[in-house]
């Protein structure tokens, strides 16, 4: 608009063996057309259409954080693919303990010797090898590591990795972004071998305690299909 940007919509072309698509973003949880206005949000979405066309793609498929009111409107579907979780951190750490159905498995990671570890990126290295062992036994690619080291090099004090250890080893791993009063959890991964002793659960409950002690509000899981 006179030379200012006041709208930018991320697309990707994906070409696997699921055919050529277009992704608003790959590997997030969340993405979609960022506008001031509802008529700008509108523009984006009618040229969206367009590149699918011209690079012959079979679809395109956008996560929004909300509902985008005009999208149906230009002949787009809503596909119920997942559910957001959000955790309301404002009733406190007790009534969220007592709410939480894990919590027997929490206590069980604890007896088994389950670890903690909140960083700001210093173990990477750990995380990469267990998402390369996680998605490559479900046959799914993987990015670089430097892929992930930019999250904490272009945000920083804006995202944290937590590591989960069993006897020294980190057997889980979570990336979580921080904005304003929310935690947003990015990137989850963990050891299915060490499945037994409940990682993810004792990992997320960590978390959730942190997120309380830190004075947020708001814990969001993304969408979970």
């Amino acid at each position: 608009d006179n030379e200012r940007v006041v709208g930018v919509f991320p697309l990707f072309l994906v070409k696997n063996l699921r055919g050529r698509r277009l992704i608003s973003l790959p590997f997030s949880i969340y993405g979609g057309p960022l506008a001031e206005t509802d008529s700008v949000t509108e523009v984006l979405l009618g040229r969206c259409v367009g590149i699918v066309r011209e690079v012959k793609a079979g679809y395109v498929e956008i996560k929004p954080a909300s509902r985008i009111e005009c999208a149906e409107r230009i002949g787009f579907e809503t596909l119920e693919w997942g559910t957001g979780t959000v955790m309301d951190l404002g009733i406190g750490k007790d009534a969220l303990w007592k709410g939480f159905a894990e919590r027997f498995n929490v206590a069980k990671g604890a007896t088994k010797g389950l670890r903690f570890i909140l960083t700001d990126g210093e173990r990477l290295p750990d995380f990469y090898k267990l998402q390369l062992m996680t998605r490559k036994r479900l046959g799914l690619p993987t990015p670089r590591l430097s892929y992930y080291v930019s999250f904490f090099e272009k945000l920083p004090g804006r995202v944290k990795l937590a590591i989960v250890e069993k006897d020294g080893k980190a057997i889980a791993g979570d990336i979580f972004f921080l904005y304003r009063d929310s935690v947003l959890l990015v990137l989850n991964v963990s050891d299915w071998r060490n499945r037994g002793c409940k990682p993810n659960d004792f990992m997320i409950w960590n978390i959730t305690d942190w997120a309380c002690r830190a004075g947020f509000k708001r814990l969001d899981h993304g969408p979970v299909p």
